[in-house]
Order: C-alpha cells, then sequence, then structure tokens
C-alpha cells in the first residue's frame, strides 16, 4: 500500500490535534499565548531542517546526484524521524530562550501532545510501501497467514502475492499511546512540585527512544549507515542525556551521583550491539564460544538475538522508571518538615 496522500493527512491530523492540545495545556501553565502560537510553526521548521540534515549528513552520495533539490524533496524515507522529534521540541522551547526559566514548562505541556504526534507520524507509515513493516520470520517468529487474526489492516499489510507483513507502525503507535497515558499519569503524581519542572517530558521522551531502540531492528526499510541503524544510535545518544539529566536531579536531592543508571544504560547498549553484530556475521564469534554454545546459537540466531535486543531494551526501560519513581518519592520526602532521604 503507497499512498504519500494517506501519510499526508494522518500527518496533519496529528499535527492539528497535538497542537490544540498544547495550546490548552499550555495555557493551563500561564505561558504566554503569543509564545505558545510561535512555538508550533517554528517546531515545524526546525522538525523539517533537523530530520533532512541528518539525513544527508549519513547519506551524502544523494546530493551529489540530485544537487539542492534534495533539500526540499518530501519523500518521507529521506528524514530522520528522531532528530525531526528533537527538531519539533527545539521549536516548542525556542520563543521562550529570553525567559529560560519557563522552557522547562512549555516542555512538559508538550509531552504529551508530542506522543500523540509522534503515533500519528509513526501509524501514517503503513501508508508508505514497507517503511512501516516488519518479517515475523526475520524475528525468528512464524509469518503471518491469510484468515489469522493479525492478517488485517492495520495489523499487518498484505501484497499482490498473498504475503502479509507486521505493521510495526501501527504497534509503535500503540505504544507512545500508552507513553502519553503513563506522563499524564506522572504529571498528577508530580503536580504542585516546581523542582520537578522538564521531567514529565523527558520521561516521555526516553520511553518514546527505548521504543525507537527496539522497533527499529525489525523494519524493513531502515535508515542504515554501513551497518548501523542510525535511527536506533540518535536514540540512544537522547537516553543517555536524559539519563545523566535525571541522574543529576537525583544528587541534587540526596547529594549523591547515581551511577548505576549510566553503567546499566552503557552495558546494555554495548550487548545490544554486539548482537547485532553477531546476527550479521555469526561466523566470526565461533572462536569466541564452545562449538557446542556456538552451534546452538546459529540454529535459533534471529529468536536468540531478537530476544537479547528485547531484554536490552526492557532493562533500559526499567532502569531509568526505578531511578525516575525514586525522583518522585524524594519530592515528597523533601516536602515533609524535618525528613530527609538515605540513600
Amino acid at each position: 500500500m503507497n499512498s504519500v496522500i494517506g501519510y499526508g493527512i494522518t500527518m496533519a491530523a496529528g499535527l492539528l490535534l497535538s497542537a490544540v492540545l498544547y495550546i490548552l495545556r499550555a495555557r493551563r501553565k500561564g505561558l504566554p499565548v503569543s509564545r505558545i502560537l510561535a512555538g508550533i510553526p517554528a517546531g515545524i521548521l526546525l522538525a523539517y531542517i533537523c530530520a533532512k540534515l541528518v539525513f544527508l549528513a549519513f547519506f551524502h552520495v544523494s546530493v551529489d546526484d540530485q544537487g539542492l533539490g534534495m533539500l526540499v524533496r518530501l519523500i518521507p524515507g529521506e528524514f530522520s524521524f528522531v532528530s525531526g522529534c528533537a527538531g519539533f521540541c527545539l521549536g516548542i522551547a525556542l520563543p521562550f530562550v529570553r525567559n529560560r526559566s519557563r522552557i522547562p514548562d512549555a516542555l512538559d505541556a508538550w509531552a504529551v501532545p508530542g506522543c500523540l504526534m509522534a503515533a500519528f507520524a509513526r501509524f501514517g507509515e503503513i501508508f508508505l510501501d514497507q517503511s512501516g513493516l516488519a518479517e515475523l520470520y526475520d524475528m525468528g517468529l512464524p509469518d503471518i497467514e491469510d484468515g489469522s487474526l493479525l492478517a488485517r489492516f492495520p495489523f499487518a499489510v498484505g501484497d499482490d502475492f498473498g504475503m502479509w507483513y507486521f505493521a510495526v507502525s501501527t504497534l509503535t503507535a500503540v505504544l507512545f499511546l500508552v507513553i502519553a497515558l503513563f506522563a499524564r499519569l506522572r504529571e498528577k503524581r508530580v503536580r504542585g512540585i516546581p523542582e520537578d519542572a522538564g521531567m514529565t517530558f523527558s520521561f516521555a521522551a526516553y520511553l518514546m527512544c527505548s521504543v525507537r531502540f527496539f522497533l527499529e531492528l525489525p523494519r524493513i526499510e531502515s535508515l542504515i549507515f554501513y551497518f548501523v541503524h542510525v535511527e536506533q544510535v540518535l536514540a540512544a545518544l537522547v537516553m543517555i542525556f536524559l539519563t545523566v539529566r535525571i541522574c543529576r536531579r537525583r544528587k541534587g536531592q540526596t547529594g549523591k551521583f547515581p551511577r548505576w543508571p549510566l553503567v546499566s544504560l552503557s552495558l546494555c547498549i554495548v550487548v545490544n550491539g554486539l548482537t547485532q553484530f553477531l546476527r550479521d556475521k555469526p561466523s566470526k564469534f565461533e572462536p569466541l564460544m564452545p562449538e557446542a554454545v556456538y552451534w546452538w546459537i546459529s540454529e535459533r540466531l534471529s529468536p536468540f538475538c531478537y530476544s537479547v535486543y528485547l531484554l536490552t531494551t526492557l532493562v533500559l526501560v526499567v532502569g531509568y522508571l526505578v531511578l525516575d519513581s525514586r525522583l518522585c518519592t524524594g519530592y515528597r520526602t523533601d516536602n515533609v518538615p524535618g525528613k530527609g532521604e538515605n540513600v
């Protein structure tokens, strides 16, 4: 199914709903209307620029072929999703640069609408050939067959030969909506605590990057530079930045910088990357393993590797949620007179 029009309509609907929701939420935070409204077009412009420039940075050969026309080509596959999201968030913050103390409030106001916008953007990929699709067989799972529960839109998309492809785009959109719900619940938990400003946005952004970190791998069409999934690397970099940020907030509560989240994050990223290399070139690992272990893994290569991908992602998610939960608990402890938290 290839319908750029369907993709465009989905994107436009998501942008409209997200913009309205952002305006309402930002107004409740007391942000100036003029700056709220200025953030939306600024976000669109910076999202386009960042998404396109990052794509061109890794695929500059195409620029030699197409010239400067590549800068204005609206082919969806020629944009970086993670960079586009970062650009939009930068646009939301830009109107408040002269009053930086309100930037965290603006970003928090955008947290839930941002999840909604991203969900529409991801779901829209189902209209773009194989951009948002995956072959379950490559993941070590049974293929989708006619008559099964998944063999229908929007869970899967069939081709002219009767083959069904799993819609990763739909799963991603659903997960983003779930993150929006949890972000909203977190907002209620920390309501009235000024020290938490900006952390609901970080919470939502980290979880969205975690989804991207895993679900970028099975996609049939992905931005790959040599053997590296560009979007996954960008998501990992954002996750590292947000982990450092929440660790610094935690240090402000306890006086001690927690190191275990960064150690866990680094270890999971390394293991994930090595497993991708194992799946791509398993023969390179034969001298490093006992023969029985090597052949056991080789016979189950795809399910083994995807299990490791999923496990490392879940560890990243759980680690951040634990740290965030301690941060929120610390706010309540700090507000009790005469009490502090010992860690």
